[in-house]
């Protein structure tokens, strides 16, 4: 197992990393987190699934559990298809759920899931 700086910068030398996210607060910490350990082969960038790059750019594209919070999340799989290189990878991580909202409801923590996922997963605009 690798973490931190020797994942990227012994094991894959010649990657380079890129994160993108809506929230300002997100962004800002994983920055400091950077700048902590010393990392210069990732970065941050404050933008939402929609704007990501247009051309196909990478060559793994990994999403965990994040589509099912997202407001338009068939513009961010069109976005992800748009950056992803022709033999690239996207891995796609979410919540084992059922097809309706209905037959969710019989999980037995699904009222503190769901209530968890409004209030601290969606965005908010001032």
């Amino acid at each position: 197992m690798v973490r931190g700086r020797d994942f990227q910068g012994a094991a894959f030398p010649r990657s380079r990393s890129d994160g993108y996210d809506p929230s300002d607060f997100a962004i800002r910490r994983a920055r400091g987190n950077l700048a902590e350990r010393g990392l210069a082969d990732a970065a941050f960038h404050q933008r939402s699934a929609g704007q990501l790059p247009g051309e196909p750019a990478f060559g793994l594209v990994l999403t965990f559990d994040c589509l099912h919070d997202m407001p338009r999340p068939d513009e961010a799989a069109r976005a992800i298809g748009r950056c992803l290189a022709g033999d690239g990878t996207w891995l796609v991580k979410e919540i084992r759920a059922r097809e309706t909202w209905q037959d969710n409801l019989a999980h037995p923590v699904a009222a503190m899931l769901y209530g968890n996922s409004v209030a601290s997963c969606l965005m908010t605009r001032r």
